[in-house]
C-alpha cells in the first residue's frame, strides 16, 4: 500500500512486485488516497509494506525501531538497547549503544531502504569554483565560490 500521488514509489514498488513474483511471492501494489492509507497505517493493516517516508537526516531510532514504529517490528533486545540509548550520557557508551542497534538491525531487517530523495542546485555558469552541495546544506562549501 501506498499513496498514489507518489508516481516514482508506485514505479519502485510495483518493479519490485514484479522480481517478488519472479520468485513466487505474490505482492499487491495498492494505490491509496492520503487518507485511507492512513487508515490502514493507523490500522496496522498490513503485513508488509513498500512504502516512502519523509525523516530528517538524522531522525531519531525511535521513529524506526520505538513502539509503534511503521514496521510493526519489536524485540526486547532492540527495546533495551533503546532504553540505553535515552539514558546513558557518555559518549562511548552512546556509541556503544548505537552499534548494538546497527548490529540488531543486520540480525534483523524490518526494513530495507530503497533510496533516499535528493534536491537539485540550479546555478549560472559564471559561478564557479567547489560547488559540492550534500544532503545537509545546498551552499556547502560556498566560501570557495566565485563569480566568473
Amino acid at each position: 500500500m501506498l499513496i498514489g500521488n507518489y508516481p516514482d514509489r508506485v514505479a519502485a514498488a510495483s518493479v519490485i512486485a514484479g522480481q517478488l513474483g519472479n520468485h513466487g511471492i505474490q505482492v499487491s501494489v495498492i494505490e491509496q488516497t492520503n487518507d485511507a492509507f492512513a487508515d490502514s497505517f493507523n490500522n496496522k493493516a498490513y503485513e508488509a509494506m513498500i512504502t516512502g517516508i519523509h525523516t530528517g537526516f538524522s531522525p531519531k531510532v525511535t521513529a524506526l525501531f520505538g513502539e509503534d514504529n511503521i514496521a510493526n517490528y519489536s524485540s526486547e533486545n532492540l527495546n533495551n538497547i533503546i532504553a540505553s540509548i535515552r539514558t546513558d550520557t557518555e559518549y562511548v557508551k552512546q556509541k556503544e549503544n548505537y552499534n548494538k542497534l546497527y548490529d540488531e538491525y543486520l540480525n534483523s531487517f524490518p526494513y530495507i531502504f530503497l533510496y533516499r530523495e535528493t534536491g537539485s542546485v540550479i546555478y549560472n555558469q559564471t559561478l564557479c569554483g567547489k560547488i559540492s552541495p550534500n544532503a545537509y546544506s545546498m551552499f556547502y562549501n560556498i566560501e570557495k565560490w566565485y563569480r566568473q
